[in-house]
């Protein structure tokens, strides 16, 4: 199955990380944001990605190169300006050659399990598309979904704060149709001057097609800040391993130390009589 990654955006709201870096580059325990979705989505089946990047995309293009690494193809287009969602998506229709693909969001971090929740509904009921879920307090700084019985029957981009009465917020995992293209080509830009997929989908709500709804079994975060991105480090920690503790082989750890779960340490480091946690991540060495 091919894949889409859209990961042109400037990630304002992590600066300071992102003023030398992209925003998918930025470390959730063990490696940067993208790998955890393109290796998620590889164990569910998606070995052919493309990568929309803008933002300083050549470090992101220097890192991942050709996929090999990770047991995958990766190709790039870049989105010279960021016009939304849709705009970005649609820079891909080549790509997809008519097939029906799988799409994230470049900053969204959930339990791995969830690629082959969404893609697996997909294989086995063939909806014309597939659309993740999660549950939040206010909606309000996504999209808010409206779902009966399993399927969406309406979606509001960034609705007003306070306005919404779902509690369902759009994930940023979904498998979309090869007709999705001829849709995106029809929305319109919304009051951003942006086309986004969350309107896209409306009109296909609008025209009676089937929109089908997973919801998230786990964490979610889009990392907005980086604070959220020592959070979802930690939660992504207690999903491997119930103990907190992520501890590479070739760690060296004194006797004395003391760690508080959640911890990775990774290959290489050493750590004397200290303290160390909650919520810490060595990278190697």
């Amino acid at each position: 199955m091919k894949g889409l990654i859209l990961a042109a955006g400037e990630g304002t709201r992590m600066r300071p990380l992102t003023y030398r870096r992209p925003k998918p580059l930025v470390p959730v325990v063990d490696r940067p944001m993208i790998e955890h979705i393109i290796t998620g989505g590889a164990a569910a089946g998606v070995d052919d990605w493309c990568i929309i990047v803008g933002h300083l995309g050549e470090m992101l293009t220097e890192w991942l190169g050709d996929g090999s690494r990770l047991d995958v193809r990766i190709s790039y287009l870049w989105q010279a300006q960021p016009t939304g969602t849709a705009a970005a998506a649609l820079l891909a229709e080549e790509f997809m050659e008519g097939e029906s693909f799988f799409l994230s969001w470049g900053d969204i971090m959930v339990p791995s399990r969830n690629y082959a929740r969404v893609i697996t509904t997909w294989q086995q009921e063939r909806p014309p598309l597939v659309l993740s879920v999660n549950e939040v307090d206010d909606p309000w700084a996504g999209a808010a979904v409206y779902v009966e019985a399993g399927y969406v029957t309406n979606i509001i981009e960034k609705p007003p704060r306070g306005t919404s009465t779902t509690n369902y917020n759009n994930a940023g995992l979904f498998v979309m149709p090869p007709q999705i293209f001829d849709y995106i080509r029809r929305t319109e830009p919304s009051a951003r001057g942006e086309r986004e997929l969350p309107d896209t989908i409306q009109i296909l709500l609008q025209e009676g097609k089937l929109v089908r709804a997973v919801t998230i079994d786990g964490f979610w975060s889009d990392v907005a800040s980086p604070m959220a991105a020592l959070a979802v480090s930690g939660w992504m920690i207690l999903d491997r391993d119930p103990s907190g503790l992520l501890i590479d082989a070739s760690a060296q750890i004194d006797p004395a130390a003391q760690l508080t779960p959640p911890v990775y340490v990774g290959p290489g480091c050493q750590i004397g009589a200290a303290s160390v946690g909650p919520n810490v991540c060595l990278l190697e060495g």
